[in-house]
């Protein structure tokens, strides 16, 4: 079904009460035909070879997301992010208690010093001849797992401080001041969503799919909300695979959200090419609408008429006639308003 934005008019048959106090006002109808024709600004509908694009239903989503998790067990001391903000990669999002942790690398420090003396006593006790050279290499892997237990402190004590693994925008905090977190899990804290630019997901039939990819020119994508076109994308990738279940392919477009207006979750519509054929076009404009469904105002000979159309899709800031006009009809774009069913006498400027 296509929706368009279109001017709202009278019913094509009018309104009898309203036509019943007319009759009974002769003053008022005669004060009306006094008044001076409606202008109206019209253009010719073109039958031409066009792209003919459709609105495909999609979803948005973040362009790239990433979990922050707690590495190491310990209790929470501060948050240090505000909640829905942009940060920076690297940047501390949470910060554990990490006395535990310094106290770890201060032993492990010590227990190197340690083994590093130890080698030393066996190299002098070989020289001397006190020694096998097997203690010698005892020695030596002693303090090869004494330095990489000092390593392994050292990173607990950097897992302390949670960063942020990538540029975004953070959400809610998913933890407190005070909880204990990394018992036995890598907690969850918060996630961090890149919507600059964001990402639109539709699902589309395979023919339309295919029928696409056989056009010459091809538009860009153009994300569509509340029925107006808001950004101009680009196509970034198709799954390699039709869902055999629905034989429907999935494909992703970018468009750029440098103000973080549009967010993931998002139900949107995405302006895609389907074909390209010869077609009646006239301005989006031109389109009024009412219970009985869309219709153009068309003069001919000074005399403005309603003209019931069906509409096949878009192309560019123009829509498709399916059916209703031949080309070459002029068709109001502007003055509408002051037009009313089912039409009469107008002053035309093209």
């Amino acid at each position: 079904m296509w929706v368009f934005a279109a001017a709202s008019v009278w019913g094509p048959l009018g309104n009898a009460a309203q036509a019943e106090q007319t009759a009974s006002k002769p003053t008022a109808a005669a004060g009306k035909a006094s008044q001076p024709l409606p202008t109206v600004v019209v253009v010719r509908a073109v039958r031409e070879t066009v792209v003919v694009e459709t609105d495909v239903p999609g979803r948005l989503a973040a362009s790239r997301k990433a979990e922050v998790r707690a590495r190491v067990e310990g209790i929470v001391e501060a948050q240090r992010y505000r909640e829905g903000s942009e940060v920076q990669a690297g940047q501390t999002l949470f910060a554990l208690d990490d006395r535990p942790y310094r106290a770890a690398l201060q032993a492990a420090e010590a227990l190197v010093a340690q083994r590093r003396a130890e080698l030393k006593r066996q190299e002098a006790l070989v020289r001397q001849g006190f020694a096998s050279p097997q203690t010698l290499d005892v020695a030596r892997a002693n303090l090869a797992a004494a330095e990489a237990q000092k390593t392994q402190a050292a990173l607990n004590l950097e897992y302390a401080k949670v960063p942020a693994p990538i540029a975004g925008r953070a959400g809610r905090a998913l933890v407190t001041e005070g909880a204990l977190v990394g018992h036995g899990e890598a907690t969850l804290l918060t996630t961090i969503e890149v919507l600059d630019p964001i990402h639109a997901l539709i699902t589309e039939p395979q023919a339309q799919w295919l029928a696409r990819r056989t056009l010459a020119h091809l538009p860009p994508p153009r994300l569509v909300i509340d029925d107006a076109v808001v950004a101009m994308g680009e196509w970034i990738v198709s799954d390699a695979a039709v869902d055999p279940a629905t034989g429907t392919v999935t494909s992703k477009v970018a468009f750029p959200n440098p103000d973080r207006r549009w967010l993931p979750g998002m139900f949107v519509k995405v302006r895609v090419p389907v074909a390209e054929r010869e077609a009646v076009v006239v301005p989006q404009r031109a389109l009024v609408s009412n219970s009985a469904g869309l219709f153009v105002w068309v003069v001919a000979d000074g005399q403005a008429r309603l003209q019931p159309v069906t509409l096949g899709g878009f192309s560019g800031e123009n829509v498709v006639v399916a059916s209703g006009l031949n080309g070459g009809e002029a068709v109001v774009v502007s003055g509408q308003a002051r037009l009313q069913p089912p039409g009469g006498p107008v002053t035309v400027q093209e």
